[in-house]
């Protein structure tokens, strides 16, 4: 058996760490079958989507389609953060207007100053609130 020097040791433990952490996190916002307020059973699918009252609240928002640069806040980005973003695949622009940042159960919307947002699975930098990842869970109210 080859043995392992710390410092690689440490790499691969923290490697898998974040791994296994990022994971816990993404099967945490999965969900399966919910009861809506009627006792009916409903799929993943309608649990995602908006009722009327919160798709009101998304077009009347300030700012909703407004152009954000949230580049200030990512100058120290590290490897490390650029890899989780890309592992995510955030995108500073939805492709799906119903799903975006400033909608979605992970959004942090007081972490910075003015329009951009934090993320829960996003440790550092900031998020355009117009943005969207591979995780997007529909906030709980």
């Amino acid at each position: 058996m080859e043995r392992m020097s710390r410092k690689s040791f440490i790499k691969k433990a923290g490697f898998w760490s974040l791994g296994a952490m990022s994971g816990s996190v993404l099967l945490s916002g999965c969900g399966g079958s919910t009861n809506n307020d009627s006792g009916e059973p409903t799929n993943a699918e309608d649990a995602d989507r908006l009722s009327p009252a919160e798709e009101s609240t998304i077009e009347n928002a300030p700012n909703a389609q407004a152009e954000v640069d949230c580049s200030e806040y990512n100058q120290d980005l590290t490897e490390a953060d650029i890899n989780m973003r890309q592992s995510l695949e955030y995108v500073p622009e939805t492709p799906n207007e119903e799903q975006r940042c400033s909608n979605c159960r992970f959004w942090q919307p007081e972490k910075f100053e003015g329009d951009c947002g934090g993320c829960q699975l996003l440790a550092k930098g900031a998020v355009n609130p117009n943005g969207w990842c591979r995780s997007w869970v529909t906030q709980q109210t």
